[in-house]
């Protein structure tokens, strides 16, 4: 059933006492990562199509291949590597395989660097006391600087 009863923004904005943010592509920008990333491989993969045929071919191979891998550096990787035989037409060589696979891993080496002022507006929301706030990403590594997929939570309390 829907209410409604009109009130004003900042009764509704005293109702609500969690703040929960998706850090990847919200809090820190890890776009731009893959788009750099898809440049070189289109750079690479040149001899074969156009730029705008292999991204378009790309967005297509990702799609499928979200459902079964997931989001994520490796899952991009994966369907940059699948791509490539695609576009290529199966004769993409190692060493352009190889080409490829290194800029993936160059692509989970990045660091996740929040965009500007992230952090002071958070603090800001937290000093008010009014929120509980919840921040999680898929970017947890372990002691071997591996990505392992688990998702991470940090809850800050009032």
């Amino acid at each position: 059933m829907i209410y409604n009863y009109q009130i004003s923004w900042f009764e509704f904005m005293r109702q609500i006492t969690l703040l929960a943010f998706d850090a990847d592509d919200t809090l820190w920008g890890s776009q731009t990562y893959f788009d750099s990333v898809e440049q070189v491989y289109c750079e690479i993969l040149a001899s074969y199509a156009e730029a705008d045929e292999i991204s378009r071919s790309l967005r297509s191979t990702e799609r499928e291949n979200n459902v079964l891998y997931g989001c994520g550096s490796k899952s991009f990787i994966l369907s940059l590597v699948e791509n490539a035989v695609y576009i290529s037409q199966g004769k993409v060589t190692g060493e352009e395989i190889e080409q490829i696979i290194g800029i993936g891993k160059e692509l989970l080496r990045l660091p996740g660097k929040p965009f500007d002022r992230v952090r002071s507006s958070l603090e800001q929301l937290r000093a008010t006391g009014l929120y509980r706030m919840v921040v999680f990403t898929r970017r947890r590594t372990s002691r071997s600087g591996e990505e392992d997929g688990t998702i991470w939570i940090k809850v800050f309390l009032r």
